[in-house]
């Protein structure tokens, strides 16, 4: 016979009424602390999982490249609903996922409702317990990015309904916001022909031969009124289009026009025999042109800037137009990521490498090659299959050129169907993981959230 039964045996014996009310009341009272016991057990286990699966639901969106509050709320939502134990004391689940812009955290907070069992008896039958995690979206060390964005004409084609030129904006700013931090520099090279700077920036700079001021004359001839416009197909940087021409003028009148000094506005031609070379940019110095005939002096660049502010202003403000010259937008990337003149700044390899940085461009395009550049290092329209040549050789050319110089090179083709540039740019790649192709306004989005995924590592914050 056990003790236990020897105890309750004398307490059912036990005549005295107050000994068996105190062991009554001690025994519900511990049964009671061991019931609250248990709930506050399952209230901890209960709130634990919440947090892991907050946390895991931060980590994963910070992992991506979206700042918009819809989309990181329905990926938040799913991880969290995805990973919080399913007890039946569990209810009311809510979370949300948002980007501070400011600290540049995906931030989330979660809550929900437990059921208590035992703890009900004293009146408290829910309560409601929360969950805050947030997290960086930052690269393991400083990061010198350079966007060669594609502005040609072209562009402006719609692909999916959206014009390609906007599909682009949306997809490299998101790319800008989710690696922009403190020791993040960024610059843009929107291209297409010639090579715009600014002429007040520049016009003392060692490495421009602005060159002298040109007379035109404003001539004279025959002009007609009342002329009729009729339209023929032409190509446009590699696109069938719809050309007007006016002809059939009813009336016409010999007119003069007025001449007029020419002066360097900023448009640069490139350097015969060294388009693929940036070293020693005053031997032989850039050339200024004079007049720009044909308006083909459209690329311009950003140069490297540490402000999200400036830089998605810039991509914003990116508009179609000219014909399409790779080499240039290399080169020109090319020359802002090297600290040297004629662009300066940049910084140099070794400060980046010694504490675990990286140079990296980023190419996109979404056609193929239809300048060249001309012995006087302006450029016009290929006619011939060796010009082509020469120009998918220069594109190559300046891959591997940049590539040695220790700088990652991303590709991105978007709605291009050449398969002779689509080869050169997966070529030019510093990885085949690293060239992409975009048939879509999907898949250009995706491509510029990998290549964000691929240039950053994340952490959780608190």
């Amino acid at each position: 016979m056990t003790i236990w039964h020897h105890i309750f045996c004398r307490f059912g014996r036990n005549e005295r009424g107050a000994t068996a009310v105190i062991v009554a009341l001690m025994i519900t009272v511990l049964v009671g602390a061991a019931g609250v016991a248990v709930d506050f057990i399952n209230l901890y286990q209960a709130k634990a999982n919440l947090q892991i699966a907050l946390d895991n639901a931060v980590l994963a969106a910070a992992s991506g490249a979206s700042t918009k509050s819809s989309d990181l709320n329905t990926l938040g939502n799913k991880f969290v609903a995805a990973n919080v134990n399913k007890s039946p004391s569990v209810s009311r689940l809510t979370s949300t996922i948002s980007y501070n812009a400011t600290t540049n955290l995906i931030e989330g907070k979660a809550s929900a409702s437990f059921k208590t069992s035992f703890v009900a008896l004293l009146g408290l039958t829910n309560v409601t317990f929360k969950a805050a995690s947030a997290a960086a979206r930052a690269q393991g060390g400083p990061l010198d990015l350079v966007l060669v964005l594609d502005k040609t004409s072209s562009m402006d084609e719609k692909v999916d309904g959206i014009k390609k030129i906007q599909t682009l904006r949306d997809a490299a700013n998101s790319l800008v916001k989710s690696l922009m931090g403190p020791d993040t520099r960024v610059g843009v090279v929107k291209f297409a022909e010639q090579m715009g700077v600014n002429a007040s920036t520049y016009i003392n700079a060692s490495w421009i031969d602005v060159g002298q001021p040109v007379w035109v004359d404003g001539g004279c001839g025959w002009a007609g009124t009342d002329c009729r416009t009729t339209y023929y197909d032409c190509i446009i940087d590699g696109v069938k289009k719809s050309c007007p021409y006016v002809d059939q003028c009813k009336t016409q009148k010999y007119v003069c026009g007025a001449g007029n000094w020419n002066y360097w506005t900023g448009c640069l031609a490139y350097r015969p025999g060294y388009e693929t070379v940036i070293s020693n940019p005053q031997k032989p110095k850039y050339r200024g042109i004079v007049m720009d005939w044909g308006n083909r002096c459209n690329s311009s660049f950003l140069d490297m800037s540490s402000s999200l502010t400036d830089v998605t202003t810039y991509i914003t403000n990116i508009y179609p137009s000219g014909e399409t010259y790779i080499p240039g937008g290399l080169l020109w990337g090319w020359n802002m990521l090297d600290p040297e003149e004629p662009l300066t700044g940049a910084r140099t390899a070794s400060d980046l490498e010694s504490r675990g940085g990286e140079k990296v461009m980023v190419l996109m395009t979404d056609g193929y090659n239809t300048r060249y550049v001309q012995s006087d290092g302006t450029v016009n329209t290929i006619t011939t299959a060796a010009q082509r040549t020469a120009t998918n050789s220069d594109t190559s050319s300046l891959c591997t050129k940049i590539k040695n110089d220790n700088i990652k090179l991303f590709t991105v083709a978007f709605d291009v169907t050449d398969q002779t540039i689509i080869g050169i740019l997966r070529n030019c790649a510093t990885t085949p993981e690293m060239a992409f192709t975009a048939s879509n306004t999907s898949a250009l989005k995706d491509a510029f959230s990998s290549i964000g995924s691929q240039l950053k590592r994340v952490h959780l914050t608190n």
